[in-house]
């Protein structure tokens, strides 16, 4: 491979930057760390820079929409489409793009968000930049307990209205369980693959969905991962998203539930001592 072609040039760009990029911030709530996007930008950048190589980020088509997690509240999620071009200044590579990005105080916010990740990814792609990639694959530092917050009363889940508070949902998920054991009734192998889905449906378009589940059904449940649940769990959670057709034909969670897989979320990161991120 001739050193002088783009793809030599990308290759030596890979190559510097190979030993200078480390994880520098960290994901408390999902326990990971990660590389920022300003030290992508700024290092990946000056690497494609030194061999004669722009990276050309076009806005070809942007999407937003708006949320109601009620209370007057709201998420804001933006999809922005790239087409990028990667050039030496003789014959340009271009690349159709993805990047999405939410926020939970102004639409602008969302906006940035995704433009900025869609850069930063397609830059880690490039360049073949596999640590602190944020897949949450990598082993964590130990941390300190989470703060826990003062139990609330107990409730009887049947007497409460919906949205039920992530305590009430919890005891209700509790319930379900407890009947679906002395059923003895057992989930589908579709049934139980599609679970997963159903409950990130209600943080989409957020790409951070899967995470964002995992930190759910820990709180309800006190296990991560879908695939650890029990015959019952699996059920007791597809009849608290009691998911339907919409009237656009699609399959979506009960819009209460929707709501209150947002609280659970909510409730979520402050027990983990991040405070209330959505305030």
């Amino acid at each position: 491979m001739s050193e002088n072609t783009m793809i030599g040039k990308i290759a030596k760009a890979a190559l510097e930057v190979g030993g200078k990029l480390g994880v520098d911030k960290r994901n408390n709530e999902q326990k990971y760390d990660y590389i920022s996007a300003d030290k992508i930008l700024s290092i990946c950048g000056q690497a494609l820079f030194t061999q004669g190589i722009v990276v050309i980020p076009a806005i070809v088509k942007s999407e937003q929409i708006t949320v109601d997690r009620g209370n007057g509240k709201y998420r804001y999620d933006c999809q922005v489409d790239f087409q990028i071009t990667v050039t030496d200044g003789t014959i340009p590579i271009v690349s159709e793009w993805r990047g999405m990005g939410s926020d939970y105080t102004v639409p602008d916010k969302a906006l940035y968000k995704a433009i900025t990740s869609g850069h930063k990814y397609f830059l880690m792609k490039l360049l073949c930049i596999g640590a602190g990639n944020e897949d949450g694959e990598h082993d964590d530092e130990p941390q300190p307990a989470p703060v826990k917050l003062p139990p609330a009363s107990v409730k009887d889940p049947s007497t409460m209205t919906r949205p039920y508070s992530p305590e009430v949902l919890k005891q209700k998920i509790a319930s379900f369980v407890s009947i679906f054991e002395k059923s003895g009734e057992k989930p589908t192998a579709g049934q139980r693959s599609i679970v997963p889905v159903n409950i990130e449906q209600c943080f989409a378009p957020n790409p951070d969905a899967e995470n964002i589940r995992h930190s759910v059904t820990k709180y309800l449940t006190g296990k991560v991962s879908t695939n650890d649940f029990t015959d019952a769990e699996i059920l007791a959670f597809r009849k608290w998203l009691n998911v339907q057709k919409d009237s656009g034909g699609a399959w979506l969670p009960d819009p209460m539930a929707e709501k209150e897989a947002n609280l659970v979320w909510r409730a979520a990161n402050v027990e983990a001592g991040q405070g209330d991120l959505f305030e």
